[in-house]
């Protein structure tokens, strides 16, 4: 199995290299056959890579401790689930996991049109170099099937941060988000080459869509494992990886945006163009940052060799950006109509620029470490403060934008607009009153209540509209667009309180005490110790009692994983409507004395459940126009 995965990369490897020539070849000559070939190539390139990808499945499942990359993230004592896990919870089997997922979308982009035309062939093109370039330094540097001179008896096992079940599906979404991108970027390259073509919109509109969607998920499935096993009480740290993600999500959004003016006013068409190949060259980006070792992480793999290549990719990628806008700018011809900044065309504009300061900021703070490094020989690091006070003021504007955008409409309520206004205005004040004086909390509270009520009108009228022509694919799509509107304005609700208003406290506490925290009694009744299949476990038990009435318990417990040195912190968490109480065990004395961190996040189940609304709302979008 090991000789038939390694074989299988390497016949991976070979196809796409054939493939590209293939389609080089066919779009000089405008040849057909070679299309056709090149197309084959693919798929026989791609089911190897399917068959390589399987054999370390495999691998991982049978414990082939032979198997370096096997040794290293498996043992005997892990769970099943988690041995599957392994396969991307390494560099090497990332990699191939990457390459994977990026074959399966040139399978589905290849053999989802009835159509050929010289636009596609070019993308074909671009997107088999671009999965070549994966398979050269997935074969050739981070090889997962590099075998050992000798067959340990047993293997190291998964870090335990990465035993949880989140990670079974988090970087999965992810990964779907992040490679998903390729296909739009191969069209735009396309494009900028060839010029436009009839329905090249809906082409990228889609792809770009899918892919989005995903990387919303996975950041937030992300934020919720950092919340269960990091132990500090919150999910987002402005982290250089947490961030990696965050920068291609804030351009594809843009676009998304933006090509509503290109659809309308048939303008901005170098600009829209740009956001695709930018948000590619950011998603490189963001595997440099995970995989070069230049910027530390809690989220990112040891320090590697792949540095010079992924930043090679990305220069290249760039300069190659820079010389289509100079170059084949007469292939995109702007006649587009006038339009208002006081209209949607104008609030979108708005809303890319915000987006795109939201970016930079973003961009000069993870990376301002190395630039840092370059100019003094120090490197200096940046905490979420300046993260917070650089893009706060950029995501309260998105939050106005978003209100605002319901009365671009023509013939809106003057009741409603009135009604919203008195959301923004007197929210703000109760906030300013009765809850803080800083301006970043006051305003951001008046702008979600703001976008939140305008955006409920809006809804509202289009169930009238609804009722009048009984369009219901109008409908559909209409409320995909609502649900990720308003679960966005639920989410900004929740980051502002879980951030803006946590409560943190640290006890210590013999058995029977009792502690006030946050309107509630926590009793500590001691600890147990707990055996699991890889890892022994000291657990506290702590009773939560409000007004003398018990409701509900933390088992929060520090875990002893077998063939790891260090403890792990499991935390718990007790839910409430309000708010979540949050505890952590730090340590304990032999005679049961136990120090234990306890946080109240308010509001955090907002995070959650606007994300749930904001996936149901995007497959809604994502279906519709895939009817259409």
């Amino acid at each position: 199995m090991i000789d038939l995965g390694y074989s299988s990369l390497f016949t991976g490897f070979l196809s796409f290299l054939l493939s590209s020539v293939l389609f080089f070849i066919g779009i000089r000559r405008k040849d057909i056959k070679f299309f056709e070939s090149g197309k084959r190539a693919v798929t026989v390139g791609s089911l190897f890579v399917i068959i390589s990808s399987l054999s370390l499945i495999y691998l991982l499942i049978t414990q082939n401790f032979r198997v370096e990359y096997v040794a290293s993230y498996t043992s005997r004592s892990l769970p099943f689930l988690y041995k599957i896990a392994a396969f991307w919870a390494g560099m090497e089997g990332s990699m191939l996991f990457w390459v994977l997922i990026l074959c399966v979308y040139f399978l589905i982009y290849i053999f989802n049109t009835r159509n050929e035309n010289i636009h596609r062939i070019i993308s074909y093109f671009v997107i088999s170099l671009v999965t070549l370039f994966f398979l050269f330094v997935t074969f050739f540097l981070t090889n997962p099937f590099k075998v050992l001179p000798f067959t340990p008896p047993d293997g190291k096992g998964l870090n335990p941060l990465l035993q949880n079940y989140w990670m079974l599906i988090h970087p999965v979404t992810l990964y779907l988000g992040y490679v998903g991108f390729t296909i739009p970027f191969g069209y735009a390259v396309a494009i900028f080459i060839k010029g436009e073509r009839k329905g090249w919109t809906e082409e990228i509109r889609k792809w770009t869509l899918i892919s989005w969607l995903f990387l919303s998920i996975g950041i937030v499935f992300g934020g919720r494992w950092a919340y269960v096993e990091l132990g500090w009480g919150g999910y987002w740290a402005w982290d250089p990886v947490e961030n990696a993600s965050f920068l291609p999500w804030l351009t594809a959004t843009a676009f998304v945006h933006t090509l509503l003016i290109q659809e309308t006013k048939k303008t901005l068409k170098m600009w829209n163009l740009a956001l695709i190949v930018i948000t590619f060259i950011l998603v490189v980006t963001g595997t440099y940052i995970t995989r070069s070792g230049a910027l530390s992480s809690v989220h990112a793999f040891a320090e590697s060799r792949l540095g010079p290549y992924f930043g090679s990719l990305v220069l290249l990628t760039f300069i190659f950006l820079i010389f289509s806008l100079i170059k084949f700018r007469k292939n995109l011809k702007e006649k587009g109509e006038k339009f208002s900044l006081f209209g949607l065309e104008g609030l979108i504009l708005f809303l890319l620029f915000s987006l795109i300061a939201i970016t930079v900021a973003t961009l000069i703070g993870t990376f301002y470490p190395i630039i840092t490094g370059v100019i003094t020989g120090q490197k200096i690091t940046v905490g979420p403060e300046f993260f917070v006070k650089a893009t706060g003021p950029f995501f309260i504007i998105v939050l106005i934008l978003m209100g605002i955008y319901p009365f671009t409409y023509r013939n809106t309520s003057k009741i409603a607009l009135i009604l919203s206004v008195l959301a923004f205005v007197i929210t703000s004040l109760v906030v300013f009153i009765m809850i803080s004086k800083h301006p970043g909390a006051f305003l951001s509270y008046g702008a979600a209540a703001f976008a939140f009520i305008s955006n409920i009108y809006l809804y509202i009228r289009h169930l009238k509209k609804y009722k009048e022509t009984g369009s219901k694919n109008l409908l559909l799509k209409k409320t995909g667009s609502f649900l990720i509107h308003f679960g966005i304005i639920l989410t900004a609700i929740g980051i502002v309180s879980s951030y803006g208003f946590k409560v943190e406290k640290e006890f210590t506490l013999k058995r029977g005490d009792v502690v006030s925290f946050e309107g509630y009694e926590i009793e500590y009744k001691g600890l147990t110790q707990d055996f699991a299949q890889n890892y022994d476990a000291v657990m506290g038990e702590f009773i939560i009692k409000k007004g003398g009435k018990i409701v509900g318990k933390l088992l929060p417990s520090l875990r002893f994983y077998h063939n790891w040195e260090q403890p792990s912190a499991e935390m718990d968490v007790f839910p409430l409507w309000h708010g979540d109480i949050y505890g952590v065990i730090q340590g304990w004395e032999k005679d049961g004395t136990v120090y234990i961190q306890l946080f109240y996040n308010p509001l955090i189940q907002l995070v959650w459940f606007g994300t749930i609304l904001l996936f149901i709302g995007g497959l809604i979008v994502v279906i519709t126009k895939q009817r259409n």
